[in-house]
C-alpha cells in the first residue's frame, strides 16, 4: 500500500527549513548547512545542472589536469654540435604536486599520479649565426624516446627562431622526464635561450 505526504516545507527540530517548494523550485538545506552524499549512494541527474549562482565549486582530484609544472631557464646555455645534451631548466614556475626538480632539471611524476599526460617544451635559438636544424628531444627515465611517443621534433631553424615539441604520452609514478636538444647542422658550440624564452610543462588528462 503506497502513501503519499504532501506539504510545502520540511523542517528539523530547531524549526529550521531542510526542505521547501515554492513556484516549482525546490530548495534543500539553508544558509551555513551541508548536504551530504554518502559513499556508496550516487547522485544523477537527466536534466541539466545549473551551477551559474555557484561562488565556489571544489573538485576531487580526479576532476583536476594535475599534476601540473612548468619550468623554465635562468639563462643561456651553449648547445655542441651532434651532441644530445639536457637542457638545463632550473626554475620551477608552477608545480602543483611537488615533481619539480631544479637541481637535475627533471620532473618527475608523483606517487598515485600515473596516466596520460600532455608535454610541451620550445626554447629560442640564442645565436647571431645561422643554424638550420635543431633537435628536442623527451628523455623518460634517462632514454630518449622513440618518434612513435610523438614527442621527437627535428626542426629546420635559424638565428633567433622557435623549437618546440608537444606530445601525449603515458607516465607512471615515479617516471621522471627531461629536455634534450642536439644542434645538428654546424660544427661549433652555439646558444640556446634566454631566460625569458625556454619553457618545459605539462599536465595529466581528465579521465584519459
Amino acid at each position: 500500500m503506497s502513501s503519499i505526504i504532501k506539504v510545502d516545507t520540511i523542517q528539523n527540530q530547531s524549526g529550521a527549513n531542510i526542505i521547501s517548494e515554492s513556484s516549482n523550485t525546490i530548495t534543500v538545506g539553508a544558509s551555513g548547512d551541508t548536504i551530504t552524499v554518502p559513499s556508496g549512494a550516487t547522485l544523477d541527474s537527466a536534466g541539466a545542472v545549473d551551477l551559474s549562482s555557484s561562488t565556489a565549486i571544489t573538485l576531487h582530484d580526479t576532476m583536476k589536469n594535475t599534476p601540473a609544472w612548468k619550468m623554465g631557464k635562468s639563462g643561456t646555455q651553449p648547445i655542441t654540435y651532434n651532441t644530445a645534451t639536457l637542457i638545463t631548466f632550473d626554475t620551477s614556475l608552477i608545480d602543483t604536486d611537488s615533481g619539480v626538480n631544479t637541481s637535475t632539471n627533471r620532473y618527475t611524476i608523483p606517487t598515485g599520479k600515473g596516466g596520460t599526460y600532455i608535454v610541451h617544451s620550445f626554447f629560442r635559438v640564442g645565436t647571431g649565426a645561422n643554424i638550420n636544424s635543431f633537435d628536442l628531444f623527451l628523455y623518460k627515465n634517462g632514454s630518449s624516446l622513440s618518434d612513435s611517443e610523438e614527442m621527437a621534433s627535428f626542426t629546420m631553424s635559424y638565428s633567433y627562431n622557435t623549437v618546440q615539441a608537444t606530445g601525449m604520452i603515458e607516465l607512471s609514478a615515479g617516471d621522471y622526464i627531461q629536455m634534450y636538444t642536439r644542434q645538428a647542422s654546424v660544427s661549433g658550440t652555439y646558444d640556446l635561450a634566454y631566460s625569458a624564452e625556454a619553457r618545459f610543462w605539462g599536465y595529466r588528462l581528465i579521465g584519459a
